[in-house]
């Protein structure tokens, strides 16, 4: 994913948005056949990596045709809507794909995933207009938006604060240790928020900016990850406190990456600057895990939600300073 969605800005000038998303979208369905009919474990996962590619790409450019097609005052609340469908699809999607992994074997998933990507792509082919006023900029500029300081601060506050999170989520059901709990149940509670998450930051960034918004989020998401160790044995405490967990975490895709676009509107830059955010949010989920690997061989399960709350926190103290320095700013 973080390949595709840096390397769509290297090959894709020729072609517009549009076209790009459709493409993209028709290589995810095949990739998915791909795996489907993989008679290899090597090719299964060839199809996996194509895909991920192409969804890399689709992430990036397509919240970022979200936020040029609407008036930039409702920009954040366009990207919500998009952000709401990867959500959804890990709520039900990861459920859903162990019914049917259980009933028709694996191979009916990719399947079943491969003609969903289908439909989507003809559902875009009709809905979408052919001009969308975002375009793909020569790869040689690509290498001045990582000169700019304001984006590079959004991009640190991406990979820190949804880093922190997910390193927790990765390890959410192993922090109960011998415990009996229906993790489904909770893993539901977490999807449930994050779907209001993506649905409320619209609106609230939208109204206060982005600062703001992100701070709130933020500080909501340090808040969660340090009481969750406390409410591990508290059937009634754990459910808000992962509802709210979901609120704050998935709260902050649709509002990093819209100030990702803003910053970068002006120059020509949007569509590289929302791909390089979406290979962030890729790196920190990523980077996370691994990280968190490490953790529990050297100081145990326990610790990792505490560490993550410590990413989250170096991500406050950097919007905080982005708060500041907006604040100080002459009129």
């Amino acid at each position: 994913m973080v390949i595709g969605a840096v390397g769509i800005n290297v090959v894709g000038q020729r072609l517009s948005v549009r076209a790009i998303l459709l493409g993209c979208i028709l290589v995810f369905s095949l990739a998915n056949a791909l795996s489907a009919a993989a008679p290899t474990y090597g090719l299964l996962i060839a199809g996996r990596v194509v895909s991920g590619m192409a969804q890399g790409a689709v992430y990036g450019l397509g919240t970022a045709a979200a936020a040029i097609i609407v008036q930039e005052s409702h920009s954040t609340r366009a990207v919500s809507v998009v952000f709401v469908g990867p959500t959804i699809a890990m709520v039900l999607g990861v459920p859903l794909a162990a019914y049917v992994g259980a009933d028709g074997g694996w191979r009916m998933v990719f399947v079943a995933i491969g003609a969903t990507a289908f439909l989507a792509c003809m559902l875009l082919l009709w809905a979408m207009p052919h001009r969308v006023g975002l375009h793909i900029a020569p790869a040689g500029r690509l290498v001045g938006l990582l000169g700019n300081p304001q984006l590079l601060s959004v991009y640190a506050i991406t990979i820190l604060s949804f880093g922190g999170s997910t390193m927790a989520f990765t390890y959410f059901p192993a922090l109960f240790g011998d415990q009996d709990v229906n993790s489904g149940f909770y893993m539901t509670m977490f999807g449930a928020g994050a779907v209001a998450g993506n649905l409320l930051a619209g609106r609230v960034s939208d109204r206060i900016g982005f600062a703001a918004a992100a701070v709130i989020a933020i500080f909501g998401l340090i808040a969660c990850l340090g009481i969750l160790p406390v409410t591990l044995t508290s059937p009634t405490a754990l459910p808000a406190i992962l509802f709210l967990w979901g609120i704050f975490a998935f709260s902050l895709p649709p509002i990093l990456q819209t100030e990702a676009v803003r910053i970068a509107r002006g120059s020509g830059l949007a569509a590289a600057a929302s791909s390089l955010n979406t290979a962030s949010f890729n790196v920190g989920i990523g980077g996370a895990a691994l990280f968190a690997s490490f953790l529990v061989q050297t100081i145990g399960i326990p610790a990792i939600s505490s560490v993550g709350a410590a990413m989250a926190t170096l991500a406050l103290l950097l919007t905080l300073a982005i708060r500041m320095r907006a604040t100080r700013r002459p009129r």
